[in-house]
């Protein structure tokens, strides 16, 4: 079986470069456009929790990774003693076992490695590289956290951090400038001390060596949720490091890298509008845990932010510039159409731990989760 992958490092690195040629030009509007439309394409998972592999529709699956683009092809699957990361191939509508066989935290060959099993409370964050060589995933086990990386040239896991200090699951993305940006989160407070959160960043190079680790500035009041996703989206155009993740403070706001300082985006007040209902950004009530942000691939002034939000099924798209939100919705009388909309509430887009947009810029893969299916978004206009 493992000479059948031998060349995934190869196949990974074609299958999306032909995927960017054919189609990244083949639209005459980008993706922020209002006219731009995609149609929901159902893909991994039979609707049962397991470990089969084999055709994409057919697959069983406990946990997928999400909230990064590697979610377009790369998922940790954890079912009983069964813990291994695994691969969609869209050329041949198959998933591969890639590296992993049981528990554990051993590095190594792909075919000995071993990763920690994934709790409903502790979703792993990825990042994959802008070569496509390397993938970035933290794991944790029994409350201690590692950064590890896939080489999937060379078939080898390694560790690039043995101990993550942080109160919560690390978030992880990948820059334009190809390099990876870690954000560990930490709340501190009670017993009559006010609460206060704040972040420690490492930035590592694409093959996972450490450049700069610097610590940002205090967000008033605690994180949201639960701590299992904290979703990380870089701007090099202003040096800005936007996190999704809710404090009692903001619903979204940004590091500038420059100093550290934090800026809000969308702050929590008192409500105008129902729950996840899209508007302006003064008035926004949305769930208070993140599960992905990203920019799109056809947004060089990084004006448009795209975010999912955990339990929401729901997929919002952040007008910085206008301080609007909009949010997917179906097209009327096109149930399997969608488009993005500031004045319409409501949609389901099966994108529960996050969204990534896929190499070609128009696509894009919503994770579901157990035992639901994933779902690819595919542009159609």
């Amino acid at each position: 079986m493992w000479k059948n992958i031998q060349n995934i490092y190869l196949l990974v690195a074609l299958t999306l470069t032909c995927a960017s040629a054919q189609e990244t030009d083949s639209f005459l509007v980008p993706i922020w456009h209002g006219d731009a439309r995609w149609e929901v394409v159902p893909l991994g998972g039979c609707m049962s929790i397991g470990y089969l592999q084999g055709p994409i529709k057919e697959v069983e699956y406990n946990s997928l990774i999400g909230g990064s683009p590697v979610s377009l092809h790369g998922y940790l699957n954890c079912e009983g003693e069964h813990v291994f990361y695994a691969w969609y191939d869209f050329e041949n509508g198959r998933t591969h076992k890639i590296a992993g066989h049981a528990i554990g935290y051993l590095d190594g060959p792909f075919e000995y490695a071993r990763f920690p099993l994934t709790t409903y409370g502790s979703i792993p964050s990825s990042a994959l590289s802008i070569d496509k060589r390397y993938e970035f995933i933290t794991n944790n086990w029994n409350g201690v956290y590692k950064l590890r990386v896939l080489d999937f040239k060379n078939q080898y896991v390694r560790t690039a951090v043995s101990s993550i200090s942080t109160h919560y699951n690390p978030g992880l993305t990948c820059s334009e400038n190809g390099k990876i940006y870690m954000v560990a989160p930490f709340t501190f407070g009670g017993s009559g001390v006010p609460f206060s959160s704040f972040a420690q960043l490492t930035v590592l190079s694409d093959s996972g060596n450490i450049d700069t680790v610097m610590w940002l500035d205090t967000v008033p009041g605690k994180w949201g949720g639960i701590g299992r996703c904290f979703p990380i989206a870089h701007d090099p155009v202003h040096n800005r490091l936007y996190c999704g993740q809710s404090s009692d403070s903001f619903y979204v706001h940004y590091w500038d890298l420059s100093d550290g300082s934090v800026h809000g985006v969308i702050s929590k007040s008192v409500s105008h509008r129902a729950r996840n209902v899209p508007g302006p950004f003064e008035g926004m009530d949305l769930y208070p845990e993140g599960s992905s942000l990203s920019f799109g691939r056809d947004d060089t002034d990084k004006r448009f932010l795209y975010m999912g939000r955990v339990d929401t099924w729901q997929f919002f798209r952040l007008d910085l510039e206008k301080s609007i939100v909009e949010n997917l919705v179906t097209v009327s009388n096109q149930p399997t159409i969608l488009k993005f909309s500031d004045s319409i509430a409501g949609g389901t887009v099966m994108t529960y731990t996050g969204a990534g947009w896929c190499e070609n810029g128009n696509d894009f893969f919503g994770s579901g989760h157990s035992p639901t299916r994933s779902s690819l978004f595919k542009r159609v206009h």
